[in-house]
């Protein structure tokens, strides 16, 4: 048995020593989409993967209708597309897809008539070009289709000669322009073919990727060599496998694209490597699969895309991974397919193209999240509950909302605090609640709405007070319920929204009423239910929000109905559930925020529905959970915020869902917490609320799968080494601080505690 080290020196040495012998894997910028996946394409900024039952499913940008959905929303989920395709490839703007019967099928843009269909109209579902297609090849904004006679049919941008009919007219239809040919690839102003084992190339050549040792380009193809076994065309480069399996490239390597250990153009082929079975290039890296199945890259890595984790350019390859089938490179992401079936993508992730459901790809073990227990809605940030009471935020962090001490956008999910059992999200500024009772606020302070007598915003939660049991964040005030069931409330105040008797500015608590069951603010404007079921009401009503019968801001509060039991206030609407589960709204229709199937607004609490036990609204939209836990939203849908595959606003209520049993509407998004404990999430603006790691919409629920703590990475650079056991060990003496994340990771043996036989562990892993 080993005797555990008593002294820090000693294990300091330890450190010394290993990080001299014993390499550690580094974790890479990867995710994971598990599927029958048997092809893969990545174009610009969009992704393909074809499953084997013959379904074509893309993400990723879609601003020309690349991915054929029929839309031009971006999106970082899949979607399905097509059925019975055999064959796909992906172009800058355009896609191209042959489906089993041989019928080639393209969409997306088509300013230089890319598409083949005869006009430079953009479309956004597949349209069919031609039949008895056997392969094909989408360039920058050309395209390339082989016939089962061996004809070769090209189209599109011809402003340098690569479609290689003798001119530079763009053509809007194919054209035929040599015979006998059996595969093809389309660089961004360069095509290449081979017939029988001998290569032709034509185009542009201004950086030598004709490969003929000048920078003549060429309209019309030319024979470059014999003995190929395969080819690729990159943006301004080119590859081939020979018989022998060597790997040979040529053009332009200012980024180290050809490998070849230097950043110097070459005219003529050089040798790379050897022992090659296949090999793929993006504009500007390149990535080869050798006959053991290990994929390497090289060349530009600016976004991460050789996948080594770095983004330092490679001049040489280097090795990323094994066991690869089939590999896709673009400009700035990559994706891999390996023998298992599981797809791996890396890169640039902008518009979506690595695709949603984060399962970072990692050799060491990973804390998985608990379940979430709770969710509130901003403007356009979102913050979850985990059941341990530990609270995540993301989204937009102007004013330091989302309480992490920063003012950074957070695409994905950052802890904020723990022991929290409620929160409440503002225009800018949240609140939550802790186990113990206080009261803690962050964020936008310009109203004084974060309740600490001042007008400076904070970046991280304050405490406020004691001995709170709810609480609600309205657009620029606040309201907390202390125990004894009296209500407090600050900040903005120009309505008599805080309900103090004034329309003065309040910078700290005030009480405003005694008996409170639960209270919802709104924009400008509060509801309150008392113990007994009454509802009272006050601040602005200049569309009846406050359901009264008129239009008069009322500065204190006033009693409108009895037998309620929950409220949810909006912009300039309200919404109240009564003890029979009936919906009733009052004030501003004019999206048709009521649910009614109409857009007339009401001075007076109108009927909606029945069975209703959840009910939850933002601006201009609403949501309602039904005593069968299905999902109804209607209302303003103009950034898919109510969920239903679509932009329109809805005049009556939809069903989204089931299984629910949580809701949050947010200013411009939605969300929902399943009885699984899952969060779902729509809508969105660009801020990342939908907390999938992207700035994209969806119209569509999105499943939210937060980003994972790694075990032992305690210094946070998302790679465990001995750098981690060092910090822990000066933590563990007093010598280093730790925050509630390194804390997490530094529990590497999971029992609870933090001492050396975690630093221990961590060594002891690494070694392995």
């Amino acid at each position: 048995m080993k005797r555990p080290f008593k002294h820090i020196s000693a294990v300091l040495a330890l450190l010394l020593l290993l990080t001299s012998i014993a390499p550690f894997a580094m974790a890479q910028n990867d995710e994971e989409y598990k599927a029958f996946v048997v092809q893969i394409a990545a174009g610009g900024k969009h992704s393909f993967a074809l499953k084997n039952d013959g379904s074509l499913w893309a993400w990723g940008s879609n601003l020309f209708g690349q991915l054929g959905d029929g839309s031009t929303r971006s999106t970082a989920t899949p979607v399905k597309v097509l059925d019975d395709v055999s064959f796909v490839s992906a172009g800058f703007y355009h896609s191209l897809a042959i489906k089993t019967d041989g019928s080639l099928w393209t969409w997306g843009g088509n300013m230089y008539g890319q598409l083949g269909d005869g006009t430079t109209e953009e479309k956004t579902t597949p349209v069919k070009i031609m039949e008895n297609v056997i392969t094909a090849d989408a360039g920058m904004y050309h395209s390339m289709a082989v016939q089962k006679d061996g004809s070769l049919w090209v189209w599109g941008q011809n402003d340098y000669g690569q479609l290689g009919d003798g001119t530079k007219e763009q053509r809007n239809s194919p054209v035929q322009v040599m015979e006998g040919v059996d595969s093809v690839a389309a660089g961004s102003w360069h095509s290449m073919a081979r017939k029988g084992r001998a290569l032709w190339i034509w185009g542009n050549n201004d950086y030598g990727q004709l490969g003929n040792d000048s920078t003549t380009s060429s309209r019309t193809p030319i024979k470059l060599m014999e003995n190929v076994l395969a080819f690729a065309a990159g943006g301004w480069h080119s590859m081939v496998i020979k018989n022998d399996n060597s790997l040979w490239g040529w053009g332009y390597n200012k980024s180290g694209q050809l490998g070849d250990g230097s950043d110097t153009n070459r005219l003529a082929p050089v040798q790379i490597m050897q022992s090659v079975r296949s090999v793929v290039l993006g504009e500007t890296h390149s990535m080869a699969i050798k006959k053991d199945d290990t994929l390497w890259a090289w060349g530009m890595g600016s976004s991460g895309q050789i996948g080594n984790g770095s983004n330092e350019n490679a001049l040489s390859p280097v090795s990323i991974m094994t066991d690869v089938e089939t590999a896709a490179a673009s400009t700035y992401h990559s994706m891999a397919l390996k023998s298992d079936g599981t797809l791996l993508a890396w890169g640039d992730n902008m518009s979506g193209e690595l695709g949603t459901g984060k399962m970072f790809f990692r050799d060491t073990p990973m804390l998985a999240m608990q379940d979430i227990s709770y969710i509130s809605a901003g403007l356009a940030q979102g913050m979850a509950i985990k059941t341990d009471g530990t609270l995540l935020g993301w989204g937009n962090n102007f004013y330091g909302q989302l309480g992490d001490g920063s003012t950074e956008n957070r695409y994905e999910a950052v802890m904020i605090m723990e022991d929290v059992i409620d929160v409440s999200t503002g225009e800018f500024h949240s609140m939550a609640l802790k186990k113990d009772g206080s009261l803690w606020t962050w964020g936008n302070n310009y109203y004084g709405q974060l309740g600490n007598n001042s007008t400076e915003d904070s970046l991280v939660p304050v405490k406020i007070m004691e001995g709170v049991k709810a609480i609600s964040a309205g657009d620029y005030h606040s309201m907390a319920i202390k125990k004894d069931g009296s209500l407090w409330a600050w900040g903005h105040n120009l309505r008599g929204q805080v309900g103090n008797g004034s329309t003065q500015d309040v910078h700290q608590p005030v009480k405003i009423i005694e008996n409170v069951e639960s209270v919802s603010a709104g924009n400008t404007f509060t509801l309150a239910i008392k113990t007994d079921g009454s509802l009272w009401v006050w601040g602005y009503n200049s569309n009846g929000q406050l359901g009264d019968g008129s239009i008069t801001e009322k500065h204190s509060p006033i009693k409108i109905m009895d037998d309620v039991k929950a409220v949810s206030a909006g912009n300039w609407h309200s919404l109240a559930i009564l003890n029979d589960d009936s919906l009733w709204a009052w004030g501003d229709n004019s999206y048709g925020q009521f649910g009614n199937g109409t857009t007339e607004s009401s001075l007076l609490p109108i009927k909606i529905m029945d069975g209703v036990k959840l009910v939850s609204t933002a601006e201009q939209h609403s949501m309602a959970v039904k005593t069968d836990g299905s999902l109804w939203a209607w209302g303003d849908n103009y950034y898919g915020q109510i969920g239903n595959a679509s932009y329109e606003r809805c005049l009556s209520p939809v069903k989204i869902m089931t299984g629910v049993k949580a809701i949050a509407a947010g200013g411009t998004f939605s969300m929902a917490l399943k009885n699984d404990n899952s969060l779902w999430t729509w809508g969105g603006y660009g801020y990342g609320e939908l907390g999938d790691g992207t700035v994209s919409q969806s119209p569509i629920p999105v499943k939210v799968v937060f980003p994972e703590i790694l075990l032992g990475d305690v210094n946070g650079d998302e790679k465990i080494n001995t750098g981690d056991a060092v910090l822990l060990l000066q933590y563990i003496v007093g010598k280093a601080t730790l925050n509630e994340e390194q804390l997490s990771a530094a529990d590497f043996n999971q029992d609870k505690k933090l001492n050396t036989g975690d630093a221990m562990a961590i060594l002891k892993h690494l070694v392995s």
